[in-house]
């Protein structure tokens, strides 16, 4: 059976990483938020409009008309994974990373993102992005349940592959590469967050940027795609292979031809 088809059948994620807690602290500049809240957040807004965070610093953001009288109330909307924030104190909470992922599951998907050839990569990456597409037509909460089924299929598929071979052999090159790429596969999903993100498929952001237009958007390492459209809507979606997050200026068209774009 064609390792394509093998996986395209599976799906995505159970997301078991900790809620973010409202923040109540307020503001009245953007310097004096980055020096307190800076680090630990990753989406901002002043009381008016919201705002990326980039390496601590206030990105770009949305353009919404505020009144008159309006005074900067700057706060965090949503903290970096694994940080909570509370009227008086925040911290780090103790050995938690991205999709509630073990220690030792985050290192060994480091350690696959540094050793498995590149090609193999952006296979994954393509069924993650095609994937994300098919989810479009649930909610988020119904996301949020298949993917939670499919985590553990994938995971017991994985243990059935790996149970033909003797524990004491190594495998081969192909059967090493499948068994990376499956790996891979399960971590890539259970990374998407369907509680605390607006994850989208690529297709429905292509048809956002098109209508609402964008006014922000940023494109991470690992081909997460995060934009704010005019509306002042935050999103979230996965490219299929680098530099696709330019098809989704294209998409918004003329009015998007200056726009700052931030990747990594």
């Amino acid at each position: 059976m064609k390792m394509r088809n093998t996986l395209l059948t599976i799906g995505v994620i159970a997301l078991g990483l900790t809620s973010v807690g409202a923040e109540y602290v307020t503001y009245d500049t953007a310097e004096k938020f980055e020096k307190a809240k800076g680090e630990m957040c990753e989406v901002a807004t002043d009381g008016c409009n919201t705002y990326f965070m980039v390496n601590g610093k206030v990105w770009g953001g949305t353009l919404m008309a505020c009144k008159e009288d309006f005074k900067p109330q700057w706060t965090c909307k949503e903290s970096k994974e694994g940080m909570i924030t509370t009227t008086a104190i925040e911290f780090e909470a103790e050995k938690t990373f991205p999709g509630g992922l073990s220690e030792n599951d985050y290192n060994f998907y480091l350690s696959i993102k540094k050793s498995l050839n590149q090609k193999y990569q952006n296979h994954v990456n393509k069924m993650v992005s095609g994937y994300l597409n098919k989810l479009d037509k649930y909610s988020n909460s119904k996301k949020y349940k298949i993917n939670d089924k499919v985590v553990v299929k994938l995971d017991d598929k994985i243990a059935k592959f790996l149970s033909k071979f003797p524990q004491d052999v190594g495998l081969a090159d192909k059967d090493n590469n499948k068994f990376l790429m499956l790996e891979l596969l399960k971590f890539e999903l259970q990374q998407l967050d369907f509680k605390s993100n607006n994850i989208i498929g690529w297709n429905k952001a292509l048809k956002i940027a098109k209508s609402e237009k964008l006014e922000s958007m940023a494109q991470s390492h690992d081909l997460t795609v995060r934009f704010v459209t005019k509306k002042g809507n935050s999103y979230t979606t996965k490219e299929a292979k680098i530099d696709d997050y330019l098809l989704l200026q294209k998409a918004c068209g003329s009015t998007c031809k200056n726009m700052s774009i931030m990747s990594e």
